[in-house]
């Protein structure tokens, strides 16, 4: 079965959200969170 993206945390990841570029451009939201250090709470280490 397929996960669920609770509302809430839509609501929460997309309360700033005012233009396009905030979620879609180079500093955006989905480039945000494919950065595997998001994934491990900010704490990056060397591969």
């Amino acid at each position: 079965m397929k996960p669920t993206i609770k509302d809430e945390l839509l609501d929460e990841l997309l309360k700033d959200y005012s233009q396009p570029a905030d979620l879609l451009g180079p500093d955006g939201l989905l480039i945000e969170l494919k950065n595997p250090s998001v994934a491990i709470g900010n704490i990056t280490s060397p591969l």
